[in-house]
This record gives C-alpha cells, sequence and structure tokens, in this order.
C-alpha cells in the first residue's frame, strides 16, 4: 500500500476511470446531445460508475497485482525511491501525463469508432 501510494495509484485510476467515461460521452451519439445534457448525463454516470467502481471497491485487487508482479525486495527498492524529491516530481508529472495522453486517445475516438463500425458492419454483410 505505501507503493501504491507512493505511485499515486488511487489518484491514477481515479483519473482514468473518469477520462474514460468522459470520453465515452464525446463519442457517436453522446457527441450529438446538447453540452449541457450531455455534462448532466456524465455526471449522473460517474456518480453511478463511482458506487460500484471505486478506489476502496478496488484497492485488494491492486494489491495482489502489485505482489504477483513486484518481489519484496523490489517493493523494498520502490520504497526507498520514494524517499527521493525527484522521484515524488516524477510521480507528478506521470499524473499530468495521464490526463495529457487521455487527451490524445479522446481525439481520435471518433474515428476510431467509425472505422470499428464499418469493420463490423462489412463482416455482418
Amino acid at each position: 500500500q505505501d507503493v501504491m501510494r507512493c505511485q499515486k495509484v488511487e489518484e491514477r485510476f481515479t483519473l482514468g476511470r473518469d477520462l474514460g467515461a468522459k470520453t465515452g460521452f464525446k463519442m457517436g451519439a453522446g457527441s450529438q446531445l446538447p453540452q449541457a445534457l450531455r455534462e448532466r448525463l456524465e455526471a449522473a454516470a460517474l456518480r453511478a460508475i463511482d458506487q460500484v467502481f471505486n478506489w476502496n471497491v478496488v484497492e485488494k485487487d491492486y494489491i495482489k497485482v502489485y505482489a504477483e508482479n513486484y518481489s519484496t525486495d523490489q517493493l523494498d527498492f520502490i520504497l526507498q525511491l520514494c524517499q527521493e524529491p525527484r522521484y515524488q516530481q516524477l510521480m507528478q508529472v506521470e499524473v499530468q501525463m495521464i490526463k495529457d495522453t487521455l487527451a490524445v486517445n479522446e481525439a481520435y475516438a471518433g474515428p476510431m469508432q467509425e472505422a470499428a463500425l464499418k469493420a463490423i458492419q462489412e463482416v455482418l454483410q
């Protein structure tokens, strides 16, 4: 848990979850909705999603993933790194990059959806 706190895993999880859901509303039919309505729908959906998919629910799953992928020595090493101000700065930049990279992905969401739909339609014909 200390390693996940240092690596801002909860914050990164929440950002990814929320920004991903918001991107979904900007694609397809959601993009045709008036902005005020879309924002209300996004807010309602995020509240509902947060009830079933929040950090308190998934933290144990993340702990398991960390335990399966890192040895005790590796976790100890990361904890040592966490004490370094430069590592803390790196984690701040990582969080900002999540926002920025999701924005890049969002820019391609419409064309990806159109391409996938076209491919599906071709298969179904």
